[in-house]
This record gives structure tokens, C-alpha cells and sequence, in this order.
């Protein structure tokens, strides 16, 4: 039911927008002429009061029901056009699409999932920053962290590219469809079932603007605005803010904004060791003299030359199970020692270099590093 007062606001907008209706303009107007008569109509005594009352409407909103201006603009609107605030549609949110699952165990390296795991048990609204080379398996550990609370994951690849929309939502078509960003999935998430991670990957790679924009959910507000509608973590709910990062050494990183980074606590994962190497990574049927160790003394080399300068790349975790897959595959098919090893090292780690200079160091770092194959591969 409406009330007498928003009525009367009603009625004199019905009366004014029948006034501008009138005006009798030609295809031939100018628009000066058209601007003349809106400004003189926004002179009128009767508009100015419409529009004081509207000011008024709003403010009182705000006040008895304790919510933004934003919102309470749309209330008034609602209530002045008889249009419910709830017709804006928002995108229904499929929280099944975010459920955790495990392709692989993360193997720690120094406790650090255990550490993880203490400090999202005893802390509310934890935030934690990861920075890390790619491939030492910083996905791996969110998602095992979701499965482990038994909390969604929300993810995000953060990039460049990234905008606004990206994060908080955008409408998608003439009807007011919303879609929310991921910042607003992960709050809604978190409200629905009492627990979510917002897991947002390489983080300093988005512009300074957007980073802006991540203050106030990482902080005591746990909030964030879109559509003019205020996303609010309820009491008693937990959001897991997960946020990775590569060094500031890799192309297309952004440093963080200080705000942003004062907001987390966290930790450099170091470059993996060879005893951690001998654990993540399937060595079936990889010679351990021959190729296992001088494969893990050459990734280590890499690593050497990249924090030097000398390459671009960082051999991973992923490329050395990708490397023993490849020396298996080749091995079946009857290729001798020395071809397993010529053409996995080819596929997998040659590959990675583009620029020719740092390709023919990697080369005859691996001419060094590996010995001469025996012509039949010994199994390990």
C-alpha cells in the first residue's frame, strides 16, 4: 500500500512528465529550443518542491532504516513509480559450480599448509597473501584448503584485462539483468552457507584502481556495492580472502597498493627444494642418476638464471611431471636413452624459452648438466 505522502510525490510526477510530453517539437528543433523548456520548466516552484520532497523521502530512508543513500534512492524511486526496488534482477548465483575438488595432494614445504590452516581456524576474516613462481602449486593449496573447510571456492585470474564489471557485475541486457561479479558471488556465498574462499590469482596484475576496489571487503566492512545495492558479509558468516602473487621480476605485474597489501598477512614461498621436487613429482621409471637428480640441477640452474636476469622463465613443478610423462611416453615406443631424454627435454623445457639467447643458455646448461645416455634406459 502506498502511503498519502509518496502518492502526492507520485501524483505531481505524473503531472510534470505530461507537461514535457506536451511541448510541441518539431524534427527541425534545435537543441537549444528543447534545452530552453526543461530549464524553465526546472524553475517552476511545483518541480522544485517535487524534487525537495523526493531529497526529503530519501534522507528519511536512510535514517529510520539505517541504509546507504544508494539504496534509499531506490526505495523512493519504488515507491514513486510503483515500480518494486526488486525488480532490478540479479543473476541467480550456482553455488555448486564453485564446490572444491582435488586434482592432486599439496605437498608442503615448510608446514605452510598447516600454518594456513591454524590461522583460518582461530581468525575470523582471515586474508592471506602468497608470493610465489609460478607452479609450486598455490591453486593446488586453495582448493585443498576448500575441501578441507568444506567451503566453496570462489576463483578468480586476475589480469590486465580485468574490469570493473569482472569484480562487482554488469547488467546484462536491456531488461536489468545484473551478473555479479565475483566479489559479490563469494559474499553471497559466504551468507548462504556460513563459509566461503575468494581466491583471487595473481593479484598484482590488476590496475591500481581496481586494487582500490578491493579495500573494503578485505577489511572489517566485508562489503562491497554494486548496482547501487550494498553486498554485506552477515554476522557469523567467514570469508577466506586467498590472493597469490608472482615477484615483481615477472612481465605484467603491478606493485600493490600499500592500502591493499596492509590488508594481508602471508608468506614468500621459496623456490622448491630438491627433496621437495622428489616428492610432488612422479619419478616412475625415470633413471634417478642419469636424469632425476641432473633434471632437478638443472631447474634449479634456471631458477639461478632468472633471478640473474638471464631468462624470463622459471622451470615449474608442472613441467617436470610434464617432462617424466613425455620420457615414459617415448620409452614405451622404443626410443633409446638418449632420445627419451633429447625429445622430453625438447617437449618440456626447451619449449619454454622463446627468446634464442636464453634458449642456447638453457641448452648448454642441460649439455652440462646431463651425461651421456646408455643406449638402453635403465629402470629405476
Amino acid at each position: 500500500m502506498i502511503d498519502k505522502e509518496t502518492d502526492i510525490i507520485r501524483y505531481k510526477a505524473t503531472l510534470l512528465a505530461r507537461k514535457i510530453a506536451s511541448e510541441k517539437f518539431s524534427r527541425k528543433s534545435t537543441k537549444a529550443l528543447k534545452s530552453s523548456s526543461y530549464v524553465e520548466l526546472v524553475r517552476e516552484p511545483e518541480f522544485l518542491d517535487f524534487i525537495k520532497g523526493l531529497q526529503q523521502q530519501v534522507l528519511l530512508e536512510a535514517k529510520t532504516k539505517n541504509i546507504s543513500i544508494g539504496q534509499a534512492k531506490q526505495v523512493v524511486a519504488s515507491k514513486v513509480t510503483g515500480i518494486p526496488a526488486s525488480s532490478t534482477k540479479f543473476e541467480p548465483i550456482n553455488s555448486e559450480q564453485f564446490k572444491p575438488f582435488k586434482w592432486a595432494d599439496y605437498i608442503q614445504l615448510d608446514h605452510e599448509f598447516d600454518d594456513i590452516c591454524s590461522i583460518i581456524e582461530d581468525e575470523d576474516q582471515p586474508n592471506i597473501l602468497l608470493e610465489a613462481d609460478a607452479g609450486v602449486g598455490k591453486t593446488t593449496m586453495a582448493y585443498e584448503l576448500g575441501v578441507k573447510f568444506n567451503s566453496k571456492v570462489v576463483a578468480y585470474s586476475c589480469s590486465s584485462g580485468t574490469r570493473e564489471g569482472d569484480l562487482k557485475g554488469r547488467t546484462l541486457n536491456t531488461n536489468g539483468l545484473f551478473q555479479l561479479g565475483y566479489l559479490v558471488v563469494a559474499v553471497e556465498i559466504a551468507n548462504e552457507e556460513g563459509i566461503c574462499i575468494l581466491y583471487l590469482d595473481e593479484l598484482n596484475a590488476l590496475e591500481p584502481e581496481l586494487q582500490k576496489m578491493l579495500n573494503s571487503i578485505l577489511d572489517d566492512r566485508r562489503l562491497i556495492n554494486a548496482n547501487s545495492k550494498m553486498f554485506r558479509l552477515n554476522k557469523g558468516a567467514k570469508l577466506i580472502v586467498i590472493a597469490t602473487m608472482n615477484p615483481s621480476s615477472y612481465a605484467g605485474t603491478v606493485p600493490l597498493n600499500p592500502d591493499l597489501r596492509s590488508r594481508f598477512c602471508g608468506l614468500i614461498m621459496p623456490f622448491p627444494t630438491a627433496e621437495h621436487l622428489t616428492k610432488v613429482v612422479d619419478w616412475t621409471g625415470i633413471p634417478e642418476d642419469d636424469v632425476k637428480l641432473p633434471l632437478i640441477q638443472l631447474a634449479t640452474d634456471i631458477f639461478q638464471y632468472k633471478v640473474r636476469g638471464d631468462v624470463d622463465y622459471v622451470i615449474t613443478t608442472r613441467d617436470l611431471k610434464d617432462f617424466c610423462r613425455k620420457y615414459r611416453n617415448f620409452h614405451k615406443r622404443g626410443k633409446t636413452a638418449q632420445e627419451c631424454l633429447d625429445k622430453s627435454l625438447a617437449f618440456t623445457i626447451y619449449i619454454k624459452f622463446g627468446d634464442k639467447t636464453e634458449k642456447e643458455l638453457v641448452e648448454k646448461s642441460a649439455n652440462d648438466t646431463f651425461p651421456e645416455q646408455d643406449t638402453v634406459v635403465s629402470q629405476t
